[in-house]
């Protein structure tokens, strides 16, 4: 009776989850979108998109997504709506491919507070950033990969750092995650593996486009959207923030792949998801929905906050929806017209504050499991 009404439930939390979705996209889109239709059309004309366009800035493959995407709209009658659907189709896939890897690894309730946050919503649907296809691949990579471990299978494994690299291609969000590997690895020839085998990936899908290597190198490698490091700059002390932003980043990251070295693997793309953010050098609205995975698997009251506020935020001035009543009653510290990307720092220091709750209950857990 019990197993009849959970998968009542998740059943049900998926359908809401995929209608709000939609209804979230029939609101209208924003600049990432337009890039989209852009990108779509140079990759349709039979050019190189990363010669004709700045606003490219990840591997090939969601270009090519996008490039299937056109095609597919000339079924429709409304070929503009359709690619605007067809877009949101695919965004909202790899929303419920995460949902049911929290389903599998951490349970119903992850998986409903996931499909069911607002904040991921908002950003599949209205803003249709793709972050989280990058993050759905990599946390089944991160499935098949501690799968190949457990029974020494060179191949699996193998399998699972291709899967890896088929994230970075999508989009390199996680990046620092084969260091990460690296880093809890023993022998040199895994250490290796970890690191060469998704990044070669990355390599060899932009091998195609080299003779737009510098704009590759502009766009792509060297590419930074705000340049605000949120808990840095605003978050914490002042004499700290000498510290060169690049530095911060790779650092905070680095450091954070020793402390969560004896964590299971299924937790690596949640863990580095906050992580990622709370250390970010540039955080724009898109990449607060990067870390809700975890959030939906480790709900704290800092998480909870964070929540409630970003989705708030979203619904904004140049953020998002824009929605009067709310921008009319909104301090002025949460308006992207007044304050620019400064805005972030609130949201990514209350994220901070959940990871150190996080990291603190398990640090208790710990201590109670302890003989005597």
């Amino acid at each position: 009776m019990f197993q009849k009404y959970r998968v009542h439930i998740l059943v049900a939390a998926a359908l809401t989850g995929i209608v709000l979705r939609f209804v979230a996209a029939m609101h209208g889109h924003n600049y990432d979108f337009e890039s989209y239709l852009l990108v779509a059309d140079i990759a349709e004309a039979g050019r190189n998109v990363y010669t004709e366009t700045s606003r490219y800035n990840y591997g090939p493959a969601w270009f090519l997504i996008l490039l299937l995407l056109r095609h597919l709209s000339y079924l429709f009658s409304d070929p503009a709506v359709a690619f605007r659907l067809l877009v949101v189709v695919v965004l909202t896939a790899a929303d419920l491919a995460i949902m049911f890897y929290l389903l599998r690894h951490f349970g119903a309730r992850a998986a409903v507070l996931f499909i069911l946050n607002p904040v991921s919503i908002l950003i599949t649907g209205y803003h249709s950033q793709f972050d989280n296809l990058a993050i759905a691949i990599g946390l089944w990579a991160m499935a098949v990969y501690a799968s190949g471990r457990a029974s020494l299978d060179r191949k699996v494994m193998t399998a699972g750092l291709a899967l890896l690299g088929l994230s970075l291609v999508v989009k390199h969000v996680l990046i620092l995650l084969p260091v990460w590997l690296a880093i809890r690895e023993d022998t040199f020839v895994r250490k290796g593996a970890a690191l060469a085998v998704p990044v070669l990936i990355l390599i060899i899908s932009f091998l195609p486009f080299m003779d737009a290597w510098w704009d590759i190198r502009a766009n792509v490698i060297l590419y930074d959207s705000a340049e605000n490091a949120p808990l840095l700059l605003y978050g914490l002390p002042p004499f700290l923030s000498f510290i060169p932003l690049r530095l911060w980043m790779f650092g905070g990251i680095l450091l954070a792949g020793f402390a969560v070295k004896k964590r299971p693997l299924k937790e690596y793309v949640l863990l580095y998801s906050v992580v990622l953010v709370v250390f970010s050098m540039s955080v724009i609205n898109h990449h607060l929905a990067v870390p809700m995975a975890a959030v939906a698997v480790w709900p704290n009251i800092f998480y909870v906050v964070y929540t409630i506020l970003t989705t708030w935020m979203l619904s904004l001035d140049k953020l998002g929806l824009g929605i009067e009543a709310l921008i009319n009653i909104s301090p002025p510290q949460l308006l992207f017209r007044h304050y620019g990307a400064m805005i972030f720092a609130v949201p990514v220091f209350i994220l901070f504050l959940g990871l150190l709750k996080q990291v603190a209950s398990w640090r208790k857990l710990t201590r109670r499991e302890l003989p005597g």
